[in-house]
């Protein structure tokens, strides 16, 4: 009999006993050929955040020493190249506006060596022809040619901003809408929200400290960072700025 059914049933089971361990061993079976056949690297949208802290997890190898780099410059990536219907090794940033002014212009300049800037509402690539160590080299030196900026604006907010959003709580918002169009579409025409009545005499001290970002507040800039890690990543360029001066 085999080993497997002999771990799950007695020396003369019932039917019942048969047939759950014939279950589970199928069972067990599925689960082992659905990790084996997941494919590596495939995840969908992550935190930015989580892809840096576990880069080999979510990053192909090709790309790895690249995106690794754009990281040390403050430049966010979206995506990449993986094993899944993928010839080409190319690494997709955010957005437009998520590149300084500066390494916008070097995209716009060195537009047929590899990047790809796009359209407004695009976002932009950096690509290379094939997968081999030869890629590699290359999409390395593409990033090479881009320079350390400031973190994006999305990842900080003003004083202000933040108090705001603070009084504001779990409010929900009320929205007016306009008439119906002749294609039957109503937009937006007004977003009205109430602050909580228990925050309203909140203070921008009380926020930080019941939201646990005071460490996250530079008082000289009136900012206040999403997160540690890009606190530190505006601290590097600013550091970079001193040393260039």
């Amino acid at each position: 009999m085999n080993e497997s059914l002999d771990n799950n049933i007695q020396a003369n089971p019932s039917g019942e006993e048969w047939e759950k361990a014939v279950q589970d061993l199928i069972g067990n079976f599925v689960k082992k050929k659905e990790v084996e056949s997941t494919p590596h690297y495939m995840y969908s949208a992550t935190d930015v955040e989580d892809v840096i802290q576990n880069a080999e997890e979510y990053i192909i190898p090709e790309c790895l020493e690249a995106c690794k780099k754009l990281w040390s410059k403050n430049i966010e990536t979206l995506m990449c190249a993986n094993y899944s219907g993928n010839s080409d090794l190319f690494i997709v940033l955010p957005s437009i506006d998520s590149l300084s002014d500066e390494n916008q212009e070097i995209f716009k300049d060195n537009s047929e060596e590899g990047f790809i800037l796009g359209e407004e509402h695009d976002d932009p690539k950096i690509v290379v022809a094939g997968m081999t160590q030869e890629s590699v080299a290359a999409l390395i030196n593409l990033v090479d040619k881009l320079k350390i900026q400031d973190v994006r604006r999305c990842r900080y907010q003003t004083a202000g901003e933040f108090l705001e959003e603070y009084k504001y709580g779990d409010m929900p918002a009320e929205y007016s809408y306009s008439d119906v169009d002749e294609r039957g579409d109503m937009s937006v025409v007004s977003v009205v929200r109430q602050y909580d009545p228990r925050r309203i005499d909140a203070t921008l001290q009380d926020a930080l400290e019941q939201t646990g970002k005071a460490s996250l507040y530079v008082p000289s800039e009136g900012r206040i960072y999403e997160s540690q890690m890009f606190l530190d990543w505006h601290n590097r360029y600013l550091e970079s700025k001193d040393n260039n001066q």
